[in-house]
């Protein structure tokens, strides 16, 4: 007998079908919406994390200040809640299987199960950061099977180092506070204050592994230990290019050793054999932003090169070859002429002659934007024209700047004409307090700003005490101090006694880095944009 309502149920069974279509629409737009949500965190932490890590391998230059930093900023921007151990678990699990050739694992931290963390590598120059894998519960999902979402990310961050012409190879210790300081020194007993002769060997000078002029594309990875021409190109032109990486730097325990004993670092140069690795063997984040402190350098080859006469530099990259630094002079800025013999015949110099003080901002000018009173002791003692008035006018500027600091002032104190000239740049600023003996590794911590002062050439006869040289002061040989004005030619000698110029001894002045004004602090590698750029790359 046939029923009069055959679609009888259909209903129901639609209803059944359309409540599948509606929990996996609801599956798709909250289940898929959490876990593109919980993608977008992993992201947004793997891009932080590697941020992080790369600050502390540029500036810490240690391996497990970057991997501690990147498990930091991964586990403190994840919403999910491990237990230590849990974390531990997971990046001792976690694997990297795209990981691209040249990136090393880190190494793990010590006691833990596995030896490296393979989530966490680098090259040297990026480090590398994948998420371990995040698991997300579903509601809706569950219907259709699908119980758990997965995700992770990855983030690299690069170190990109800018060329910085101004950067000069001599080395600042840490902590030394502003105003007049040592940049290279006579032997000891025969140095002129601001110096005290040199420490443990060292006369202020840094050797880079790589240099050449910033406008010549032929700047080279010198893998022989460079010397004299090195220095003196790097003297004239700025040390152009990343602070070398250290060939090696076996950790010794002592105050110089910024890594445990039996670390080694990643270099384009194999120390030992003074040639170019073919590969990078070792399992380490290279170590970046060093510089190696030299005792072999010869002042007068090279400093006198690359500061003034350039007889004997080489610069087998420039074309044409640099002029010395303080030969690039300014128009409209004060010169002297410098002469000496060499060899029978006479040479003279157009040196730069401009004083810091030169520089100084008109103290009204400051009292009426309101930054300073006229009762104030920097009024008098960085007034521009009772500095140059004064018996010695480095001294008195000097305690200028230590003023300035010992206030905390923090108004601008300089014109921006202060970076126009050749006697402003920046040298680098060690981690240590000390140069340690011999030729040796320096971190670098950050860079000053310096001012080039005060000249001392020939102060003594063959640097012997025992024969009574005379010291530093002017009275052995020639003080070349900035006057601020156009004078006569400055010599050792005359005539057929005109001498050939030794450069015994060079001071410079530290410069607040709050003393400058934001356009001349724009290209300060020590304030604002630092000597190299760091930066998410993938």
């Amino acid at each position: 007998m046939l029923t009069r309502h055959p679609e009888r149920g259909a209903t129901a069974i639609l209803v059944a079908v359309s409540l599948l279509l509606l929990v996996g629409i609801a599956a798709l737009a909250v289940d898929l919406g959490a876990g593109w949500n919980n993608r977008r965190q992993n992201q947004t932490s793997a891009d932080l994390a590697a941020l992080a890590g790369a600050i502390d391998y540029v500036g810490a230059t240690a391996e497990a200040s970057a991997r501690d930093a990147v498990f930091k900023y991964v586990e403190g921007n994840l919403d999910a809640t491990y237990a230590a151990s849990e974390w531990q678990a997971m990046w001792s699990q976690c694997t990297d299987p795209d990981k691209p050739a040249g990136f090393n694992s880190v190494t793990a931290p010590a006691g833990w199960s596995v030896a490296y963390v393979d989530c966490i590598s680098g090259s040297t120059e990026e480090i590398r950061v994948r998420i371990p894998d995040q698991l997300l519960s579903t509601n809706f999902g569950r219907v259709l099977g699908v119980m758990q979402l997965r995700s992770s990310a990855t983030a690299h961050a690069g170190v990109k180092f800018r060329s910085e012409g101004s950067v000069r190879p001599f080395g600042v210790l840490n902590g030394l506070a502003s105003g007049s300081t040592c940049l290279t020194s006579s032997p000891s007993g025969l140095a002129a204050p601001p110096c005290d002769g040199p420490d443990s060997g060292n006369f202020g000078t840094l050797n880079s592994q790589t240099w050449g002029p910033p406008w010549n594309k032929n700047t080279i990875i010198d893998c022989g230990l460079p010397g004299n021409p090195e220095l003196a190109t790097n003297i004239a032109n700025g040390v152009d290019h990343m602070i070398g990486r250290a060939p090696t730097f076996p950790g010794s325990g002592g105050p110089h050793s910024a890594f445990p004993a039996g670390t080694t670092r990643l270099d384009e140069c194999d120390s030992s054999s003074g040639t170019a690795l073919a590969a990078d063997n070792s399992p380490r984040i290279g170590m970046v932003n060093t510089m190696r402190a030299d005792t072999g350098f010869n002042l007068f080859q090279a400093t006198m090169a690359g500061l003034i006469n350039g007889q004997d530099a080489d610069f087998p990259n420039a074309d044409p070859a640099p002029a010395p630094l303080l030969q690039q002079t300014v128009s409209g800025f004060p010169t002297v002429d410098l002469r000496e013999r060499i060899s029978g015949n006479q040479y003279q110099y157009t040196l730069d002659n401009t004083p810091l003080w030169y520089h100084l901002r008109d103290m009204a000018d400051i009292v009426n934007e309101g930054s300073l009173v006229s009762t104030d002791p920097l009024y008098s003692l960085c007034d521009a024209n009772a500095i140059s008035k004064a018996g010695d006018p480095s001294t008195a500027m000097d305690a200028c700047l230590k003023a300035y600091d010992a206030e905390g002032a923090t108004f601008v104190l300089f014109e921006d004409t202060l970076d126009d000239g050749p006697r402003f740049g920046y040298a680098p600023e060690f981690h240590f307090t000390t140069w340690g003996s011999g030729n040796h590794w320096q971190p670098i911590k950050s860079y000053r700003m310096i001012y080039l002062d005060t000249f001392w050439f020939n102060c003594n006869g063959s640097y012997d005490p025992l024969k009574n040289d005379a010291p530093c002061d002017g009275s052995g040989g020639l003080v070349f101090a900035p006057t601020g004005s156009n004078g006569s030619s400055l010599q050792v000698g005359n005539g057929a006694s005109l001498k050939q110029l030794r450069l015994d001894q060079i001071s410079a002045f530290l410069i607040p880095a709050n003393a400058i004004s934001e356009s001349v602090a724009d290209s300060y590698p020590g304030k604002i944009r630092g000597p190299f750029d760091i930066s998410l790359t993938r």
